[in-house]
């Protein structure tokens, strides 16, 4: 699978972020991390695997959430 980057930047840092999947929660594990420098956030998926990661992401600042980004991970067909 390929390596996933959502990014964003809030006017200020802010300590109330949660990352969405389909309007739900999502939690670091082996493949997904988040990080934050300041006020620029950072979702990174690794290896991302078709029925994990495809989905519509996005992040949810005090009580606020950002635009949607629909994704959906495909295999690679062996040429």
């Amino acid at each position: 699978g390929e390596t996933l980057n959502f990014e964003c930047t809030l006017n200020k840092p802010y300590e109330d972020i949660v990352w969405l999947k389909n309007g739900e929660p999502i939690t670091e594990d082996a493949h997904v991390k988040f990080t934050a420098d300041g006020p620029r956030l950072k979702l990174t998926i690794k290896d991302a695997q078709p029925e994990d990661h495809t989905g519509t992401f996005s992040v949810r600042v005090k009580g606020v959430e950002s635009d949607q980004v629909p994704v959906t991970v495909t295999k690679k067909v062996p040429k």
